[in-house]
């Protein structure tokens, strides 16, 4: 695990700031944390998944993964870097990582502005 960082702040942060902000869905909010846990608090930004494993460990059929990604990838959450053997390379994103890729600039603590609040999610 990643000694540098406070997980218990990334938790809360994610979970009182980033899900309402961006409106996360239950599935998303899984996808994301599995994400997080097996890239993250490894130490990697980057993580290599089967969609069959992804699927198995949010409990969600791997065929309607895509359109989850896909939400989560526009929202700033995570980026699609490549495919190798074992699966699809996510790039993971810190909710500190997320409101900077949003235009709120880096914080030492969660800034919840107007500009973020007015935030349109591209997929709808």
């Amino acid at each position: 695990m990643n000694d540098n960082v406070n997980w218990k702040r990334v938790w809360a942060e994610t979970v009182d700031y980033v899900v309402p902000l961006l409106r996360l869905k239950v599935t998303e909010q899984a996808i994301y944390f599995y994400l997080m846990r097996h890239s993250r608090m490894v130490g990697s930004r980057l993580v290599t998944v089967l969609k069959q494993t992804l699927g198995e460990g949010v409990q969600r059929s791997e065929f309607n993964l895509n359109e989850h990604l896909g939400r989560l990838a526009r929202k700033g959450c995570i980026a699609l870097r490549g495919h190798a053997q074992g699966g699809m390379i996510l790039e993971v994103f810190t909710p500190d990582e997320i409101v900077h890729w949003l235009g709120s600039g880096a914080y030492t603590t969660v800034d919840v502005n107007e500009r973020l609040l007015a935030y349109k999610d591209p997929a709808k």
